[in-house]
């Protein structure tokens, strides 16, 4: 493992120990934009300025040095320059946006080690440990020592389920 890259110590051992699994992984933590660090713009509501000078809302999913990955209507992600992504301050977003903002400032909630809820496609939730916050996801592990590829809108600290 490269420096200033750390496993929980449960898992280390699994990620070394076999090369299949480890390249599964890799993949999936790529499908999820890549590992990231906190992000305080996460779940900002904004306005991403197009190629062709229109503005197109969206939510921000990271920002980094130089880039910002913006959600948009339709699941697209757009990355783009800091330079062209504008606040939003009216009050008229579509609740789908609205509703894609709230999942989005919950998972910035989230941190690495955490025990956490991920929801499966029936809408079950299951219990895990987030070990690898990405910028659209996170890898989870769950007790039985498997790990998915969870997306954001997925995830929620444990006492957030009724």
């Amino acid at each position: 493992m490269s420096q200033g890259r750390r496993s929980l110590p449960l898992f280390e051992g699994m990620l070394r120990a076999d090369p299949s699994t480890r390249w599964k992984i890799e993949q999936a933590r790529q499908r999820l934009g890549g590992r990231v660090r906190g992000n305080e713009r996460t779940g900002a509501i904004v306005t991403v300025m197009t190629p062709d000078g229109l503005g197109e809302t969206g939510v921000v999913l990271y920002e980094g040095e130089g880039e910002v990955d913006v959600w948009r209507l339709g699941d697209r992600v757009r990355r783009t320059s800091p330079t062209n992504v504008l606040d939003r301050h009216d009050a008229t977003v579509d609740p789908k946006i609205l509703a894609v903002s709230a999942d989005a400032r919950v998972f910035a909630t989230l941190e690495e080690g955490m025990t956490v809820r991920f929801l499966h496609p029936s809408g079950q939730g299951e219990r895990a440990t987030l070990f690898e916050k990405c910028r659209y996801g996170a890898l989870v592990a769950r007790d039985d020592g498997s790990v998915l590829a969870v997306g954001f809108r997925r995830l929620m600290p444990l006492a957030a389920e009724a």
